[in-house]
């Protein structure tokens, strides 16, 4: 007998109240952990454990809930749950009842953004084949960023310091957030219609993940390979690949990075150009040199009219060689411009893409390039490659 006469409670009893508290105070809750357990039923109810760093929860996935999931859960990935907590009455186990739940870490976000790459990827839009070179001589830089941003003030700081006479037009753009992806896509097209630019530079300081969310836009990749014009991202980041990274012609790691890039080819022009007057200046020297041994073993008296005849024809002969440093000059730019329209046309004749514009075709079978029937069986799915894009076929 209970001498204190409190009440007594039955195991169901008690179990029940302790059902209806929890139910009560826990119903429609969020919960956040590891996946360390799982089972599938027979009858399609998915059974799992829910863990963190000092406690366990079970969990379940009533069969109609579980099939409305657009992700397989597995061991060791993190979730979020959406439910409430009862209590299991012939075990006594109390329980996450689920009515949704979301992945982490490698979850949705992750499977979308490997779901873009791999449709991308077979569309050929990572090629190298259909990377464009930069031009040698850039004057004309079209830059889409923030016009506010740090990222801007080092592209323009590198570009300026080096050569102040290139012209940078400033497309401003959002460069995070929802809004961002419409501005870069309004920006893309505007500069898909100046023919006069010569490259685009897509800049953006460093920033987290969720940040930099934007430039793993299928659209945004997209509006950059259907680009004329080539193609550089300057994205702040050096240990995430972006889509946009993938699908443009050249990635750097910053702004400042693509700067010193666009500098090339002025820089190595310029060196070019150094050597050229060295040399003009040491044959002036010489001359110069050459002439005034040649007054010193005479009385100058005696050879009055000679002198001056020299002086003057030395005067002559700066001016021209002043005269002849500019046409030199004008001459090696002409020069390189002619070398550059070789090498781009020995570059197309041997382009991949060109022999596909004159009808030819790439075949590949089982990621392997074919050139020979002996290697092709019946029923063999083959992938052929035209200029315009891919097609799939199979072997009758």
């Amino acid at each position: 007998m209970n001498s204190l006469n409190n009440q007594i409670y039955s195991v169901t009893q008690i179990t029940e109240q302790m059902k209806q508290t929890l139910s009560k105070s826990y119903s429609k809750i969020w919960v956040l952990g590891e996946i360390s357990q799982c089972t599938l039923s027979s009858s399609g109810h998915f059974y799992f454990t829910l863990k963190d760093e000092f406690s366990i929860l079970s969990a379940v996935l009533f069969k109609g809930s579980f099939n409305q999931l657009d992700f397989n859960p597995k061991v060791g990935q993190k979730v979020e749950c959406f439910g409430s907590i009862n209590i299991y009455p012939p075990s006594g186990r109390y329980q996450l009842i689920i009515e949704q739940t979301y992945p982490l870490g490698d979850g949705q976000l992750a499977i979308a953004l490997q779901e873009i790459k791999d449709k991308l990827h077979k569309e050929g839009l990572f090629d190298e084949y259909r990377k464009k070179k930069l031009p040698m001589l850039i004057q004309k830089i079209a830059v889409i960023t923030s016009p506010t941003s740090a990222a801007l003030q080092d592209f323009l700081k590198t570009i300026q310091s080096k050569f102040r006479h290139l012209d940078i037009i400033i497309y401003p753009s959002l460069m995070q957030g929802e809004s961002a992806i419409s501005n870069i896509l309004e920006n893309l097209n505007k500069i898909k219609k100046n023919k006069q630019l010569q490259v685009i530079v897509l800049c953006r300081g460093g920033g987290s993940k969720e940040d930099l969310i934007i430039f793993n836009d299928e659209k945004i990749a997209r509006s950059i390979a259907e680009c004329d014009i080539p193609v550089i991202t300057a994205i702040g980041h050096e240990i995430d690949t972006s889509i946009c990274d993938l699908v443009a012609d050249i990635s750097v790691a910053t702004p400042t990075s693509a700067a010193k890039l666009i500098c090339e080819g002025w820089q190595i022009f310029i060196e070019e150009l150094n050597e050229i007057r060295q040399k003009i200046r040491q044959e002036i020297n010489y001359k110069i040199n050459n002439f005034t041994k040649i007054i010193e073993q005479y009385p100058i008296e005696r050879f009055k009219n000679l002198i001056i005849n020299k002086v003057n024809y030395l005067q002559q002969n700066l001016f021209f060689a002043t005269d002849n440093l500019h046409e030199k000059i004008n001459s090696k730019i002409r020069q390189l411009e002619n070398n550059l329209n070789i090498y781009r046309n020995k570059i197309e004749d041997i382009s991949p893409l060109k022999t596909l514009q004159r009808g030819f075709a790439i075949i590949s079978h089982q990621e392997k390039k074919i050139t020979t029937t002996k290697k092709l069986k019946k029923k063999d799915k083959i992938k052929i490659q035209l200029h315009d894009g891919k097609v799939n076929a199979e072997i009758l």
